[in-house]
């Protein structure tokens, strides 16, 4: 058997660059490959399958691509098939491996660029020191829009039609909007909450008709604690549309309070022995100064308003405490709490 070597030396030669072409592409698809593995990976974890489900569906996936990238190679070699139908067949595999290596190299300059931006916008929002919500939302916004210019990139680079998908968005975008009309109510309350800064978490405040402890302020909801522990969640719509009352905007408080007294209790006297409680309480300012005043005569006893000024969180501690020291202190100078009595005159 005569074997030519001039014929396999120019065959090997005329085959080089297919070869080098394979070698190339081989590499791509074994990158793809890796990285829709790893996506794969990604999806099994987030689905929860059971483990025999998932190593099954991988090895299968694991498979599918091998095929695909043998398929590939082998139109590029040249290796025809007996049947026209599988000829063409790899060929459109030949020319979908390659929208397929462009398609990933383009996914990954726009997820680099997307993990980039969103630094980027992480960056913008500490200088501007945002409230929490508002990073949230913004965060989650820009990555919707990232995630969409990704998809619509991706589709481009694999030859599909991007004018019919963004229309179909759009009409999606559209029906959803129609039927959430109150949730996206809901959710513009929740911006504008975040952004006008009526209240913050930790505030005491009353928000339609509910007093409480802001808790929770998230796009939908604002959650408050009662001071008897109930949680209390409140529609974001129903508080914009609402009076909003926050007794922890400003660093004090005035305890306004009114006490009675006998008639036959001397005024001067009946103000020495409210100071002299006053004085007792250290949370009590003295700027602005304490006042006390003669309010109104009733039919029984006069009236007396006291109004002090404490800082914010010491509210109900200088109000039930002066209540009881105003009661020792009247006790002390003989002032007679008054009472609904009736005075009645037996004339013989």
């Amino acid at each position: 058997m005569n074997i030519n070597f001039d014929q396999i030396i120019n065959a090997l030669i005329d085959l080089a660059p297919q070869l080098l072409i394979a070698a190339v592409v081989f590499v791509v698809c074994k990158i793809v490959m890796n990285m829709l593995m790893k996506l794969l990976d990604k999806l099994l974890g987030k689905v929860d399958l059971d483990e025999n489900i998932a190593k099954l569906a991988r090895k299968a996936a694991n498979v599918v691509l091998w095929v695909l990238t043998i398929l590939i190679i082998a139109g590029i070699l040249g290796f025809k098939a007996a049947s026209p139908i599988t000829a063409l067949s790899i060929d459109a595999l030949v020319d979908f491996g390659m929208k397929l290596g462009r398609a990933a190299l383009v996914f990954i300059g726009c997820k680099v660029a997307m993990n980039l931006i969103l630094k980027l916008l992480d960056r913008l929002f500490i200088r501007l020191d945002l409230d929490e919500g508002i990073k949230s939302f913004g965060r989650s916004a820009a990555n919707i829009g990232l995630w969409f210019l990704t998809i619509i990139f991706v589709a481009e680079a694999l030859n599909i039609k991007t004018t019919s998908l963004v229309a179909l968005l759009s009409v999606v975008s559209l029906a959803l909007s129609l039927s959430l009309q109150n949730i996206l109510t809901n959710v513009f309350s929740g911006l504008t909450i975040l952004m006008s800064r009526p209240f913050k978490v930790g505030d005491y405040v009353e928000l339609a008709t509910v007093a409480g402890t802001v808790m929770r302020i998230t796009i939908m909801r604002t959650t408050l604690i009662t001071p008897d522990n109930k949680e209390i969640q409140i529609p974001n719509s129903d508080i914009t549309t609402s009076k909003v009352t926050n007794f922890s905007a400003e660093p004090t408080r005035r305890v306004d309070m009114t006490f009675s007294a006998s008639y036959d209790d001397a005024t001067e006297t009946v103000k020495e022995a409210i100071m002299e409680a006053i004085k007792t309480d250290s949370r009590i300012l003295t700027d602005p100064a304490p006042f006390i005043g003669l309010s109104q005569f009733n039919e029984n006893d006069i009236t007396y308003v006291v109004r002090v000024w404490c800082n914010g969180p010491d509210y109900w501690g200088v109000y039930f405490n002066l209540n009881e020291r105003v009661r020792d202190s009247f006790a002390a100078h003989g002032v007679q709490f008054s009472y609904p009595h009736t005075v009645v005159h037996i004339e013989h």
